[in-house]
């Protein structure tokens, strides 16, 4: 994945059924965790991607100026469902976890917006 790629999908993204709540998913060094990230943040972005690219002023291009996007959603009760509903304990699958996390890191992959795996958590947990 690539920044100007990512940088193309989001606001089309935003324009769409996404506007009010989106949940950031991203990728990190911890086996067998999922986590859903309770924030993102605009800057920091100074990791070259696959292409060798980085955004202009380490920022990640959006129409909205916050320096940081916390969901409203409890992503601690969010993952707890997640864990329950797939009856994860850290064992199964390996020890997969679902969990969340407040310290995105700042790469081109933590922008993205991963929406099969975001429509089948919120079927399944409003089920």
């Amino acid at each position: 994945m690539s920044y100007q790629e990512v940088s193309q999908k989001i606001p089309e993204l935003w324009k769409q059924q996404f506007r009010n709540f989106a949940i950031h998913f991203a990728p990190h060094s911890v086996k067998n965790r999922i986590y859903i990230e309770q924030r993102a943040f605009s800057d920091g972005y100074c990791r070259e991607d696959v292409r060798g690219f980085v955004p202009e002023g380490n920022e990640a291009p959006s129409e909205r100026r916050e320096p940081v996007m916390e969901s409203k959603q409890n992503c601690d009760e969010l993952a707890k469902k997640v864990n329950e509903k797939l009856g994860l304990d850290g064992e199964k699958y390996g020890g997969l976890m679902v969990e969340k996390s407040e310290d995105p890191g700042r790469g081109e992959c933590t922008k993205e917006v991963v929406l099969d795996v975001v429509r089948g958590i919120i079927q399944m947990v409003s089920s």
